[in-house]
């Protein structure tokens, strides 16, 4: 059975009566939402018409994530300063002259 795109287009309606239902609370109108996802045809039978089908895909996945409960972000505890740690002590003097020569002095008898 080949899909229309007007098939498609069809379920914008459906979209909006889940969005502005009252009797619906935000989380089972996101998973309704998704369900309608899940309902458009396969992109092989909307060879005629993909670009509607990915409109009314994103339409559905934004309306999903307007009604999901928006999570709070955690906030990371400020850093405190650390003290020079062991690792850092030893590699401060890396690059500097430690007053010693590379060469031998040769000594005088």
């Amino acid at each position: 059975m080949q899909e229309r795109a007007t098939n498609v287009v069809a379920m914008l309606p459906q979209i909006e009566m889940v969005k502005s239902s009252k009797l619906l609370t935000n989380e089972q109108k996101a998973i309704l939402l998704s369900e309608m996802t899940t309902s458009l045809p396969p992109e092989m039978l909307c060879s005629g018409f993909s670009s509607t089908r990915k409109i009314v895909e994103e339409i559905i996945l934004r309306e999903v994530a307007n009604v999901q409960p928006k999570k709070a972000a955690k906030k990371a505890p400020a850093k405190t300063e650390e003290k020079d740690s062991p690792k850092e002590e030893l590699l401060r003097g890396a690059g500097k002259d430690t007053g010693r020569s590379s060469t031998k002095k040769r000594v005088v008898k």
